[in-house]
């Protein structure tokens, strides 16, 4: 047996992030449902699609534009529209990703705690390819001229020589640092979906 150990350089830890939809899950937990195997059998909802719903690796909608027949079902069981099953921002668009492991020391981890160092999976994906594909895919995701400036100051691209805080941004546009990087995470989202669709 060989003694293999892990390099010098390795770091300590091994975080894994699972991205779930709680806007689901919280009306199954009110109705009492705690699996989606529970809600299959409650409703008649295939416990697959179900799935792919809390993963969020189908959208609200299909390519038609048409809400699926499953989301359409669920709300019905619950008495709700379908909208409120999912969150805004993937009534349209599937979360691409939605598991991320990253390797951190425990100084990064500290730095992690600051909402505004943090990055979403989506961004930590994004941010590694390339350049030009990363800004021609902005351009086409983007509704307005703002959420293209304000990923440029969050990553210090375009007209901006440093990246800025979501503090900065908040006070530039007048909105929360939230808000900011809700916008982000929007258009990160549009730009992976984006990107999947131009590989297949």
């Amino acid at each position: 047996m060989n003694n293999m150990i892990a390099s010098e350089d390795s770091k300590d830890y091994l975080i894994s992030i699972s991205v779930k939809n709680n806007k689901l899950l919280q009306i199954m937990k009110l109705n009492g449902l705690e699996t989606a195997a529970d809600l299959s059998r409650a409703c008649g909802v295939h416990a697959g699609d179900i799935g792919n719903m809390l993963n969020l690796t189908k959208s609200m909608r299909g390519k038609s534009g048409k809400i699926r027949t499953p989301a359409i079902k669920i709300a019905e069981y619950f008495n709700v529209i379908p909208e409120v099953l999912y969150p805004e921002e993937n009534h349209d668009f599937p979360l691409a990703l939605n598991k991320l492991s990253v390797e951190a020391n425990y100084a990064d981890m500290i730095q992690a705690q600051s909402l505004d160092h943090m990055r979403s999976p989506e961004e930590l994906t994004l941010l590694t390819e390339d350049k030009d594909e990363l800004l021609s895919n902005l351009h086409e995701a983007a509704r307005t001229d703002r959420e293209v400036d304000v990923l440029f100051m969050r990553y210090g691209m375009g007209d901006y020589t440093r990246e800025h805080s979501l503090d900065e941004i908040g006070q530039k546009y007048e909105i929360t640092p939230a808000r900011a990087r809700q916008i982000c995470e929007k258009m990160f989202q549009k730009m992976r979906w984006l990107a999947n669709n131009k590989k297949q």
